[in-house]
């Protein structure tokens, strides 16, 4: 049995606040095999963005485990290692906020290849720009600076730069929710290629119901902190058990049906 890539155990991530502690995610158990698309599904405030934070070491655990590639994750208090960069990378919801606009795409994911694989200057370059063309960003593109860009263009310049570390594993949190519904599907479409392509695992955390069908060969319905429901994706839109995922998949017009191939569901 090949083993998990990801295992998450009995995990309680909880923030202080003037009112009080507030319990984000409580006592919740993952596994994500190499190369597996896993998505989380649930509510603004379900808690799924925490745990996707918790699994790169972004926040703390009050108690309980995430292993990655064998390694204990501890919370990121500076810079990560290189072994931890090579092995996960974060894709951020916000596109305009993840990527200093001042800055060339071409230079952002030089610069990542450069720290990452230590290459030179001129190979750094030269990767960085075989990175932006995989991901549909022009030569011309490469060049401008990343303000003048769209919301869709960020993200995928984002993308590539996470792939400059070249990663065992993506975690992706909401990375289509700021795109509109045309450019959103186009970049989910590449996500797909880039996991087929490369055999990496990803986790895709989103509110959106058809897009974790479409892209899922697992999912885990998370509800106020805890998983209610998790199982083969097909399984669980097409026969859910517990009430609140029944009222998630009735609440998304098609969710319930199959997703053709080759083509990214609708965003409403």
């Amino acid at each position: 049995m090949t083993e998990p890539i990801i295992t998450v155990a009995d995990l309680h991530v909880t923030f202080a606040t003037p009112r009080g502690d507030v319990p984000a995610v409580r006592g919740v158990d993952l596994v994500v095999a190499p190369g597996e698309t896993v998505g989380i599904v649930g509510e603004s405030g379900s808690g799924k963005s925490t745990l996707a934070r918790a699994i790169v070491g972004l926040v703390d655990a009050q108690s309980g485990s995430v292993t990655v590639d064998g390694r204990p994750v501890r919370p990121v208090h500076g810079r990560r290692s290189r072994a931890d960069a090579a092995t996960v990378q974060m894709i951020f919801q916000d596109p305009y906020s993840s990527l200093n606009p001042r800055q060339r795409p071409i230079d952002a994911v030089a610069e990542a290849v450069h720290v990452c694989q230590r290459l030179d200057r001129k190979a750094s370059r030269a990767r960085a720009m075989e990175l932006l063309g995989s991901v549909g960003i022009s030569q011309a593109q490469c060049r401008m600076k990343t303000r003048s860009l769209s919301g869709g263009q960020r993200q995928r310049v984002s993308i590539a730069r996470a792939l400059a570390a070249e990663p065992k594993i993506l975690v992706a949190d909401e990375p289509t929710s700021a795109l509109d519904q045309s450019i959103a599907a186009s970049l989910l479409n590449l996500l797909r290629r880039i996991q087929s392509e490369r055999g990496i695992a990803v986790v895709f955390i989103s509110h959106d119901l058809g897009v974790v069908r479409y892209l899922a060969h697992r999912v885990y319905v998370m509800k106020e902190g805890v998983f209610v429901e998790d199982g083969v994706t097909v399984d669980v839109f097409e026969a859910p058990r517990h009430e609140y995922t029944r009222t998630l998949v009735s609440s998304v017009p098609g969710a319930g049906t199959t997703v053709a191939h080759g083509h990214a569901p609708a965003q409403e």
